[in-house]
């Protein structure tokens, strides 16, 4: 959310305390949005949606402009200080990135390159999955 928003003195906040608070979400054909919408649901809690997006950064842009509030990967707005990151849990959204391929396919050494380079960075000491909140 933005910097000042009324919740953004908050380091925590459980999912239903979300509930009826005007937000702007993926749009809800992202394996993403239906995720966020699982966990709305499991806390008992109903967003107000008043806007969907197929780009974080139109998302952070409205978001930046307005009193709406959205749920991205913290790693989505680092170093920007005009947001406030804000962990949610109960439960606490979690996405766990994956890479897909055809059993059997040969491997482009383009695709190759890409997974070595995300199991370095995975395994990496420093790196903090997103269920580590600061």
């Amino acid at each position: 959310m933005g910097a000042k928003h009324p919740l953004a003195s908050r380091k925590r906040m459980r999912m239903v305390e979300l509930h009826r608070r005007e937000m702007i979400l993926p749009s809800s054909r992202y394996t993403t949005r239906r995720m966020i919408d699982e966990a709305f649901a499991a806390a008992g809690a109903t967003p107000i949606v008043r806007a969907e997006s197929d780009s974080i950064t139109a998302m952070l842009g409205m978001v930046r402009q307005s009193h709406l509030a959205t749920i991205v990967s913290r790693h989505a707005v680092q170093g920007d200080s005009g947001f406030k990151i804000i962990a949610l849990e109960s439960p606490t959204p979690m996405r766990t990135p994956g890479l897909v391929r055809l059993k059997g396919a040969p491997v482009d050494p383009a695709q190759a390159t890409l997974a070595s380079i995300i199991r370095e960075v995975t395994t990496a000491a420093d790196f903090q999955p997103l269920q580590r909140n600061r």
